[in-house]
């Protein structure tokens, strides 16, 4: 069991959110649009004078509504356009990934490479939404907006606690351990959960809330677990396509009550992956433009530099695993 040295002791997601300083609010135009989006008989020249007021989201708000409504026509190019067209509760699904890409566009982590971590996202938010499609346990919107958050719990690990992070992840790949595993040993908690009480944080839907925490482990959770079920076939296959596995023989471990579950089967994979790849590059350009590829390694954080977790017991026998740098 490691030992950190640290400013601040963390011990669950709570904590860790409260010392990651770097982690973007959303604009307060979220939250008011909202709220009136909400309601009934809004005019929709009140939530778009509310969306014109945060010129980052309304820049991307069309080019977002195109790619995660595909029904939506080419020609919805304005604000104007695209409320006109969606409704209330497409409004706030779309205003929540809008926000998010307009607040995150900038933030970097000298450990992660912000290119994959978008284009993870854009994978994710595609793929799930196809899997829901069709799918009894689940809405294809709300699967889209799961999946492009579900990852977003491993920013914020970087950005708070960067030198416990950087070591979970070098154990899980030397052990071939689930990240989220070697997270729980080592931290007491896994990026799932602190993407969860971040979402939490939006106050925007308990049933994505839910998806983003069990994630990895959908049959832990008792509510909304077709969610849950869909966002982690998602997430393992967006991995398998960026890592250039493929897919005739790849099954991800995936159990078979989770497809069960989504009412999908292995042999749809490459089917879903082939229709979530005609619009990639669109969704991942219109998320983050800006972020651009270091030019040299990235150093390792000094240890000095981060706040660090509580060790727990349990970690010991949960992981028997050398140094990270062993």
């Amino acid at each position: 069991m490691p030992v950190y040295k640290c400013r601040t002791l963390i011990s669950t997601p709570h904590d860790l959110l409260r010392v990651a300083g770097r982690v973007p609010r959303l604009s307060s135009v979220y939250s008011r649009v909202k709220l009136l989006s909400s309601r009934s008989e809004v005019p929709l020249k009140l939530i778009e004078r509310e969306i014109t007021r945060d010129p980052a989201i309304c820049a991307r708000l069309p080019r977002l509504a195109r790619a995660m409504y595909p029904a939506l026509e080419r020609g919805a190019s304005s604000v104007t356009e695209v409320l006109s067209i969606l409704g209330g509760e497409r409004i706030k699904h779309l205003m929540l990934v809008t926000a998010v890409a307009a607040a995150y566009r900038k933030i970097s982590s000298p450990q992660l490479d912000m290119r994959r971590f978008w284009r993870l996202a854009a994978r994710r938010a595609l793929l799930a939404r196809l899997i829901a499609h069709e799918t009894e346990h689940a809405d294809p919107t709300r699967a889209f907006v799961a999946g492009l958050l579900g990852d977003v719990g491993h920013l914020v690990l970087h950005l708070g606690i960067p030198v416990p992070a950087l070591d979970a992840q070098k154990r899980a790949q030397q052990s071939g351990l689930p990240v989220h595993e070697v997270e729980q040993a080592l931290l007491g908690f896994d990026y799932a959960q602190v993407g969860a009480v971040l979402v939490r944080r939006w106050r925007h839907s308990s049933v994505i809330e839910n998806a983003v925490e069990y994630q990895m482990r959908p049959f832990n959770t008792t509510e909304n677990r077709g969610d849950a079920c869909v966002l982690h076939i998602a997430t393992r296959l967006a991995e398998a396509i960026e890592n250039g596995n493929a897919l005739e023989n790849w099954d991800g471990g995936i159990r078979a009550q989770v497809w069960a579950m989504t009412g999908r089967t292995h042999a749809l994979l490459q089917q879903i992956a082939f229709s979530a790849a005609q619009d990639f590059d669109e969704l991942a350009q219109a998320l983050a433009p800006e972020v651009k590829m270091p030019n040299a390694p990235a150093e390792t954080p000094r240890v000095a530099d981060a706040a660090v977790p509580i060790a727990h017991a349990r970690a010991r026998k949960l992981l028997q695993l050398p140094p990270a740098n062993a």
